[in-house]
């Protein structure tokens, strides 16, 4: 009788277990079934957006096509379409998420379904409040649903609406009507001598700075009353001339002879630039500063400011080479090899990690280096502030023997104290992060190491200047490790961009018996690293490089070229970076293949550079740097004989390496002995001959000088006499203007208003086409990343296999780990380290390739669409408008739109440099504002002259590249992963587990990262592209409207006006000729 108490209460507890877990399992059948019904919600509102989807494209491509057109063509039209796709673009991305959560949800209320009769840890739950919790998020994710289907269902009935408006509606004829006009101009001639004698005369005199006189200005003006052509007496009089006078000068058609015609010709013009310049400034207020005449005066200051680059760049003749290539390809050891000195860091010294630059200057002996020091400085400062080095001089990494004491060993002794209970999370914190340093810290070169330390000393100031060696290769050192380990250990280095990069000058001994005019100059690039992640930034700074030298030349290692890392990136990045592949490569380590296989490797990477090009071999040039060094440095101590034996033979020094291929490493000193110094000297001049260095340099230095020079004219030519033809458009234009009677006017206006019109339903019919095409382009976005998604899973599963094998492969791995096919067992902690590093190293590798081939395929199909919306509204305004009327504005409009479709940068900086012109316009032409380059001009013209440092991307979204990758593999070691694995005495991993792991941190968030990116840069490319284009049109017709408006207050032109404009006219008229004549000289002469 005494246990039935106990008995009862037994029976109570067991009764309250049983109701608890028949309302648990109530509760999860609820849930499950909630979820279920979200899903199919989400499957109702994918269908709703499928058939809205599908209505939208038989409205735009089976509609009524004018009225879709005129209604894309207005802003209304225009932002109901966009709202629409932003809305159905949003929710097809919350539709993916939500469906993957939802998934995850199901599966997860099903495992707990399972698992809630022998969950104790939910009976002691609070199983109300956690459900009314699932039922408030099940309800906010509805109401988000909801919001979404409204959203898209109100876009749709908005367009839906204005089109059926469009439809229906009649279209009613629009109404001329003239700007408001103030007189006419008064027409007086005066008689003089006969005018094409006198300006033949004048250009004899003066080529191409025609002096045009009053007395026959206004009958040549009546002549070029038309636009200029071969027809015009003026015209062809002036193109005769200007190709006779280029033959005088090009008789032998020479590269120096050219170059010589072409510096003069501009400095001819330049005169006459500055004439009409400094008449437009004089006009005083009258002119509106974004009205045409201001705008054509601003064109005219974008020639001069060319014609000062070209006289500037004739009058420094500075000839700069940047070299390119892999880590430890020989960029550095080349340029040691050119200066005769060990100046640049190479072989078993850190690589380099920062841009230098490396000028011969004849005589100098004592080398000198310069750095902006504020700049390494800043990053200094902000090295200093982690304490890095102090962190990890005396810090030992846990011993893990066993991985309890591995753990244990990392605690610190605060730990445990109830006096410091409030520290024992920032300890903990200070402990992981140790670790995480070390791990960067630990392989780093004991010279970076060391340079840390320096760094952090109290008051440590980087030098600006070094001089002598020893001081020029410690700061060089620094400049590199402050580079290398804010990369290394994360620390962000200065926003704003270095004034130049380290310019080291010293007397290059391979060019010490060269003769050539002007300053030669090598850039050594930082090597790209092996693992693709620096795949972008390299890019950016081949297209920046390319931007400022003459050449740009990859080099490739012969130890390297059966690798696929270099094939995969150098060719691709060159090609993107330069916009073609590079005149010359340079394939060093020529001592280490075997010499019967060097035709067939100089074979292989022609073909990867120039793909196309049977005889491209010639074009790749082969050396051994260091052995062709140390055999000039021998021929050096042999001037006057042998020299001793010990000063030749030191370990690591630049002289052994050519002695012991000279005299063997067995019995070295009494062959030596035994050599004459006339055998020896022959032995190190055959070495030299071997290491084929000298040859290489001189083909650098005479081809590259050569191609460089002939592409440069070419370029320049081609650029200038693009920019002379707009100029000769718009100088006709304005004498139009000033010679047109208040009757031609009106006919003029009548004639452009018709004209007009036919633009308006050009555009309205484009605007249908490039909604298309915006269409076909998601489309294709999307079908090229359904067939990415699967190829990272298989990556993940590769990665893990792979490594396996790896580890498994080696005597010592089979002790360390044991596999079956489900699990994977790690004797320690170290191994499993290992193992999950190496997986990480060959998913990121593998990952890092599929996001460069899909950044690739973005890039292509991004510029595609670009193209084809300027080359689609190209062709429409070539067949509507007819060049019988207005054919200067149709030529204008043709012209903008291949100036601004023409690449990625044009179409982001077209509109803002139009907008600059303005503003040195208004500001009457400042030579100190647009003498400098576009991009360092614009932050000041819109910061009214206060320096910004305007990042590219803050002026267009892909101003410096057409994606900004932000996918990248997260790190996989550190405590969010590892309780995958079971910690017994051993650890175990299970492989499905881990896979899934990998899954969902980080194929599926690096993926979505991409598409997010990728969809982004597509939209933004398409949308910019429908703009520019689309504004070319509008701006060019806003332009002519505003050239048949008069002040009633303008005086009337005067005969001296009208003698200058036509003197300008006829002087571009000339320059464009001569340089064409030129291009005709230049093309004939081979660029090599």
């Amino acid at each position: 009788m005494d246990h039935l108490p106990a008995l009862d209460s037994l029976v109570k507890i067991t009764s309250a277990i049983l109701t608890k877990l028949q309302k648990l399992d109530s509760i999860a059948e609820q849930e499950l079934q909630s979820a279920k019904d979200y899903k199919k919600s989400l499957i109702a509102f994918s269908k709703d957006l499928e058939d809205l989807s599908v209505k939208l494209k038989t409205i735009l491509y089976h509609g009524d096509r004018d009225a879709l057109a005129v209604l894309l063509a207005t802003s209304d039209g225009d932002g109901s379409f966009r709202h629409l796709s932003d809305a159905l673009k949003s929710a097809k991305i919350l539709l993916k998420k939500q469906d993957h959560a939802t998934d995850d949800l199901i599966e997860e209320t099903e495992k707990s379904h399972r698992r809630s009769h022998l969950n104790f840890v939910a009976l002691l739950s609070d199983v109300d409040a956690d459900n009314e919790r699932f039922k408030s998020r099940l309800g906010e994710a509805n109401s988000i649903i909801d919001d979404s289907r409204a959203d898209v269902k109100r876009c749709f009935e908005q367009f839906h609406a204005l089109y059926t408006v469009h439809r229906d509606s009649p279209r009613s004829p629009s109404l001329v009507v003239s700007p408001s006009a103030s007189r006419r101009r008064e027409d007086s001639r005066s008689p003089g001598p006969n005018p094409r004698s006198s300006i033949q005369a004048s250009f004899y005199d003066q080529p191409f700075n025609v002096v045009v006189g009053e007395s026959y200005a206004l009958e040549i003006a009546d002549h070029l009353g038309i636009l200029p052509s071969d027809g015009d007496p003026y015209t062809s009089t002036m193109k005769d001339m200007a190709e006779r006078w280029v033959d005088d000068r090009v008789s032998e058609a020479s590269m120096a002879d050219i170059g010589r015609a072409q510096i003069e010709l501009i400095t001819n013009l330049r005169s006459a630039l500055d004439a009409e310049l400094a008449a437009f400034a004089t006009e005083g207020p009258s002119v509106s500063g974004s009205g045409p005449e201001a705008v054509r005066c601003a064109h005219l200051f974008e020639i001069r400011d060319n014609v000062e680059k070209e006289l500037m760049r004739d009058k420094t003749k500075t000839f700069s080479i940047a070299f390119c290539g892999m880590v430890k390809a020989g960029k550095s050891l080349f340029l040691n090899a050119l200066m005769g000195r060990m100046l640049l860091p190479s072989d078993e010294l850190p690589s380099t990690a920062w841009p230098c630059r490396v000028r011969h200057v004849k005589g100098q002996q004592t080398p000198n280096l310069d750095i902006d020091a504020a700049y390494f400085q800043n990053a200094i400062d902000s090295l200093q502030r982690h304490h890095f080095g102090a962190m990890m001089e005396n810090y030992r990494p846990p011993k893990d023997s066993n991985i309890f004491a591995a753990i244990l060993d990392d605690i610190p002794d605060t730990l445990g104290d109830s006096r410091s209970v409030g520290t024992d999370e920032q300890a903990l914190k200070l402990m992981t992060r140790k670790r995480e340093v070390y791990k960067n810290w630990i392989d780093l070169h004991p010279t970076t190491k060391s340079n840390l330390l320096r760094f952090e000393k109290a008051g440590y100031r980087i030098p600006e200047r070094a001089s002598g060696e020893e001081h020029v290769l410690d700061l060089l050192a620094q400049v590199n490790d402050v580079i290398r380990l804010c990369r290394r250990l994360n620390v962000e280095l200065p926003k704003e961009r270095p004034r130049s990069w380290p310019l080291l000058e010293i007397e290059f001994e391979a060019l010490r018996d060269e003769k050539f005019e002007g300053d030669f100059e090598f850039i050594d690039l930082p090597g790209i690293g092996e693992s693709h992640n620096e795949f972008h930034s390299f890019e950016d700074l081949i297209k920046r490089v390319a931007k400022e030298v003459n050449a740009v030349i990859p080099i490739v290692s012969f130890k390297e070229v059966s690798k696929d890392d270099w094939r995969q990136q150098l060719p691709e990045l060159i090609k993107s970076g330069l916009g073609r592949p590079p005149e010359l490569v340079l394939c060093t380590h020529l001592d280490q293949v075997v010499k019967d296989r060097v035709e067939q490797q100089v074979a292989s990477v022609a073909k990867a550079f120039w793909p196309k090009h049977g005889d491209a071999q010639r074009r790749v040039l082969r050396c051994s740097s260091r052995m062709g060094m140390s055999a000039r440095a021998l021929l050096r101590l042999s001037m006057h004989g042998k020299p001793v034996f010990k000063d030749i033979w030191i370990a690591n020094s630049i002289e052994y390496d050519c002695a012991e291929k000279i005299l063997g490493a067995h019995k070295s000193e009494l062959t030596f002995q035994n050599l004459d110094a006339g055998v020896w000297k022959k032995a190190v001049e055959e070495q030299l001959g071997r290491s084929e260095l000298q040859e290489s340099i001189k083909r650098i230095v005479t081809d590259m000088v050569m191609s460089s020079h002939h592409r440069t004219l070419m370029e320049e030519g081609a650029r200038l006499s693009k920019q002379l033809h707009k100029a000769i458009t718009n100088q006709h234009r304005k004498l139009l203007t000033m010679r047109r009677s208040e009757e031609e006017r009106e006919k003029a206006y009548a004639e452009f208003e018709e004209v007009r019109q036919k633009y308006q339903e050009v555009l309205g019919e484009w605007s249908l086409n490039s909604s298309r095409n915006q269409l076909q382009s998601t489309e294709r976005f999307q079908a090229a990343y359904k067939r990415l998604e699967p190829q990272g899973r298989s990556s993940a599963s590769l990665a893990l296999e792979n490594t396996v094998k790896s580890i498994k492969g080696s005597p010592a791995g089979r002790q360390r780990i044991e596999t079956t096919d489900e699990e994977l067992t790690f004797h320690s902690v170290s191994t499993a380290e290992m193992f999950l590093q190496q997986v990480q190293i060959d998913l990121n590798r593998s990952l890092s390739k599929l996001k460069r081939d899909f950044v690739s395929f973005v890039r292509r199909l991004a510029n595609m669409s670009r193209e084809e919306h300027f080359a689609s509204l190209r062709s429409k305004i070539q067949v509507f408008i007819s060049n019988d009327v207005q054919a200067e504005l149709k030529e204008e409009i043709i012209d903008e739109l291949n100036e601004r479709g023409a690449t990625v940068e044009t179409l982001t900086l077209s509109s803002i440099r139009r907008k600059m012109m303005h503003t040195v316009a208004t500001s009457r032409f400042r030579v100190s504002l647009v003498a400098r380059d576009d991009r360092e001009a614009i932050p000041e013209a819109f910061t009214g002259g206060e320096r910004q440092d305007v990042e590219y991307e803050q002026l267009g979204f892909m101003l410096r590249a057409p994606i900004a990758v932000i996918a990248a593999v997260p790190w996989l070691l550190g405590s969010a992963i590892w309780p995958f694995m079971k910690r017994t005495e051993k650890l175990v991993l299970n492989k499905q587990a881990f896979l899934e792991e990998l899954d969902n941190h980080v194929i599926r968030p690096f993926f979505d990262a991409l598409q997010q990116e990728g969809q982004t840069t597509l939209e933004e490319m398409m949308v910019k592209s429908s703009d520019a284009a689309r504004n070319a049109v509008k701006d060019a017709l806003a332009m002519e409207e505003q050239r048949y408006e008069r002040d009633p207050q303008q005086r009337p032109t005067s005969t001296a006006a009208v003698a200058l404009t036509v003197g300008t006219l006829l002087n571009f008229i000339a320059s464009e000729a001569a340089l064409l004549k030129l291009q005709k000289y230049l093309k004939g002469i081979p660029a090599t």
